[in-house]
């Protein structure tokens, strides 16, 4: 059996020394380490979290804008592109006006150049009828 006795007494005074001293030297160091890294990978990690949040953010904005710009993009095509059909259709109408004016010369010209042929055919009708039936009978008429 265990003898309770003065050793016993001086080794448990002994051990709760040891303790002492090892909790100042060592366990209390160690603890502190711990402790600051503890809170420098928290800090880290909320950092991490907080650039995580911004670059989300960014993100959304990016897009938001290239949404935007898309829009905006879009909207002028389709005004160019209205601007463009105007202007075709201003242009159609100045050249079919000018061929209209054109169309109108010749026809004008066309005209005129009946008028001077029947006036021409119309002076020359005496001497075809005349040849016509000097033709056609075969002597000369008066």
């Amino acid at each position: 059996m265990v003898d309770i006795d003065k050793s016993l007494l001086l080794q448990m005074v002994n051990f709760l020394f040891l303790l002492w001293i090892l909790n100042i030297i060592l366990y209390r160091p160690i603890r502190r380490i711990l402790a600051e890294r503890k809170q420098r990978v928290d800090g880290f990690l909320l950092d991490i979290k907080q650039l995580g949040q911004q670059i989300e953010d960014q993100k959304n904005e990016i897009a938001d804008l290239t949404n935007l710009a898309r829009k905006k993009g879009f909207e002028e095509k389709e005004a160019l592109k209205q601007e463009a059909h105007k202007e075709q259709e201003r242009l159609l109408a100045e050249i079919n006006a000018q061929m209209e004016a054109k169309i109108s010369d010749v026809k004008s010209n066309i005209a005129g150049d009946i008028m001077a042929a029947r006036k021409t055919l119309q002076s020359q009708i005496d001497t075809f009828a005349r040849e016509l039936v000097t033709k056609i009978l075969g002597r000369q008429i008066g």
